[in-house]
């Protein structure tokens, strides 16, 4: 309920092994706020077999290498959109191109693909762009 009153864009990221060491917060937790944000200005990224300390910058054993260029790519490509007003970064977004930087097993959702017409993840896959946004890994 508390999130019902957000108005403000936003990028949810966490992994499925993504637990807090301290307290009760689970993945399944983690994915509950999604579908209580309002609006269509929601992502949300789910990376296979990620733990929380995939998303910092130390010193730590990666499962999967791929994780972090998704996280810049990703995280880039959201910016643009919401601070730069970039209409490529927000078509990408909304588009194939998140898929052209994921694992066949993440999951990503957007907010503006209706959840009716929204393609299974194996479906994205196969017509993923190459389009990734200014400032993303590998421009």
């Amino acid at each position: 309920r508390a999130f019902a009153r957000v108005k403000i864009p936003w990028l949810l990221m966490t992994g499925t092994k993504d637990v807090a060491l301290i307290g009760d917060v689970d993945v399944e937790n983690r994915l509950a706020v999604y579908p209580a944000l309002p609006g269509p200005e929601k992502y949300e990224l789910l990376l296979d077999g990620a733990e929380h300390s995939v998303f910092g910058e130390g010193p730590v054993k990666r499962a999967d290498p791929a994780h972090h260029r998704a996280i810049l790519a990703l995280s880039t490509a959201f910016l643009d959109r919401y601070l730069r007003d970039d209409a490529g970064a927000a078509a990408w977004l909304d588009g194939a191109g998140p898929r052209s930087v994921l694992a066949e097993k993440d999951r990503w959702q957007s907010g503006r693909v209706a959840a009716a017409s929204r393609p299974r993840a194996d479906e994205l896959k196969e017509s993923a762009s190459p389009h990734e946004p200014e400032g993303a890994p590998g421009r």
